[in-house]
């Protein structure tokens, strides 16, 4: 009997790392665009007052995401063309990071200014989008991993 319900607790328990997992997928990725937000905040002001290269630039720029940290080494290897990115994204959210990664530095400092609040803003509706989708279905994702796993573990008993 004491086995049968240790088995039920390992499967719940298990359920709940899974939910957690999902959990940090959300929030890494809000993550990732809010550093892109930063990122082209910060770079805006470079443009405009001090006007330093964008290679210089990037790698002085303080990273919080190690995934975005990978996808700007490698769009400095490989000098801009056809950047591929770490993170696993929709369509949608992978077009628009490619958008920023073709328009830096290709163009004058007004358009440059121009593409890069645009891509500000959507940065900025996009990790306001994984905020909101984290706070409310990292916790659904846990639970639904516990229900799921005591499930299994009742079944399998």
């Amino acid at each position: 009997m004491i086995i049968k319900f240790i088995f039920i607790l390992l499967w719940g328990v298990g359920g709940v790392f899974v939910g957690i997992h999902l959990k940090k997928q959300l929030l890494i990725k809000k993550n990732y665009f809010s550093d892109i937000y930063t990122f082209c905040e910060n770079f805006k002001h470079n443009l405009m007052y001090k006007q330093s290269k964008l290679k210089e630039f990037i790698t002085k720029f303080n990273f919080t995401s190690e995934e975005l940290k990978k996808d700007f080494d490698n769009f400095l290897q490989i000098e801009g063309k056809n950047t591929t990115l770490t993170l696993k994204l929709s369509n949608d959210e992978n077009n628009e990071v490619k958008k920023l990664f073709e328009s830096l530095g290709n163009v004058d400092i007004q358009t440059q200014l121009s593409l890069i609040e645009e891509r500000k803003a959507v940065m900025e509706s996009l990790s306001k989008k994984y905020k909101e989708k984290s706070d409310k279905e990292g916790k659904l994702y846990i639970k639904l991993g516990l229900l799921f796993g005591l499930c299994v573990g009742v079944l399998l008993a």
